[in-house]
């Protein structure tokens, strides 16, 4: 497919690419990936500006996404919600009206889920999710690059997902199966799965044969996965979005530590994409361990932002 075909697009869920669009957007992230190690780097996007709104504190994202803009000749405008008029009540749509006479794109961090979509259908420039409550899909995609970069391939493994229910579940809930990944999801019990997203995903699984297991049992999921990838286990760590009963939670029954990963495939690796809350989801021997691929995610997860970056705005 041709890569100009994604020029000026919302990506608002992991749902809205097509397979073909996902490994166009790993391939130009690879690219950028070996330019960087040789120094090489193109101002693709020499003079245009990115609005970033975030709700809550960010490390990984807004970093990745400041950078991968300067890089490619572009700069930000990190905008926290508080120091804007959507703050005092300004609709969303009016919002969006103003970056779009203003800025060329838009990345934003949201706890409404209905706020991203209203910001895209009154802005004309594009519109990045960077995180709400029911997805995450550049993040997602710098997993699937790790995932490829350490697999070789992504049809046919076995991730299983462990933690809290909330954007990078709903996620790969949706792109795994669409990618023909098996995905089994481990969650304590006061947490709850998006229906309308568990839907998409069945269907998404309908048409390429991929398994999707639901379950409260870790060490059940774990089972003979290729991937295991542990995501915060307290939700009101993230973003103080405090759940019904969360100091309910066994921390033990949904930990990774080494005996769990026994229970993956030899080669299996373990990915967190941060912030890891080590002694609650994951033990340091883990994510410090050679099994552990943390960091990759993190340079992975940038080139994946910068190539998102570089189809849409270019």
């Amino acid at each position: 497919m041709s890569r100009r075909s994604l020029r000026g697009r919302d990506i608002l869920s992991i749902n809205d690419l097509s397979r073909e669009e996902i490994y166009t957007i790993l391939e130009v992230a690879k690219e950028f990936k070996l330019e960087g190690k040789v120094g090489r780097r193109e101002r693709l996007l020499e003079g245009k500006n990115l609005a970033l709104i975030f709700a809550y504190e960010s490390t990984r994202t807004r970093i990745g996404f400041e950078a991968a803009m300067h890089q490619l000749g572009g700069d930000c405008i990190y905008l926290p919600i508080k120091t804007m008029m959507a703050a005092r009540g300004e609709p969303w749509k009016d919002t969006a009206r103003v970056l779009d006479r203003i800025v060329d794109g838009v990345a934003a961090r949201l706890l409404e889920e209905k706020a991203i979509y209203e910001l895209a259908e009154y802005a004309e420039i594009p519109v990045i999710n960077a995180s709400t409550p029911t997805d995450h899909p550049v993040q997602t995609l710098g997993e699937l690059l790790t995932i490829l970069e350490k697999k070789g391939r992504l049809e046919g493994l076995k991730i299983t997902y462990n933690g809290m229910t909330r954007a990078l579940c709903h996620s790969l809930l949706l792109v795994c199966p669409k990618l023909g990944m098996d995905i089994a999801v481990s969650y304590p019990e006061v947490y709850s799965i998006d229906e309308r997203v568990l839907e998409e995903a069945r269907r998404n699984a309908e048409e390429t044969g991929a398994e999707i297991i639901l379950t409260h049992d870790l060490k059940e999921a774990v089972k003979d996965s290729d991937v295991v990838y542990d995501c915060i286990l307290m939700r009101s760590y993230l973003a103080g979005e405090k759940v019904t009963d969360e100091d309910k939670i066994l921390i033990e029954k949904y930990q990774i530590t080494e005996d769990v990963m026994k229970l993956a495939k030899e080669d299996a690796i373990f990915m967190h994409p941060g912030p890891a809350f080590r002694g609650y989801e994951v033990t340091d021997d883990v994510i410090e361990g050679p099994q552990s691929v943390v960091w990759d995610e993190v340079e992975n997860a940038f080139y994946a932002k910068k190539a998102v970056l570089a189809l849409i705005l270019g």
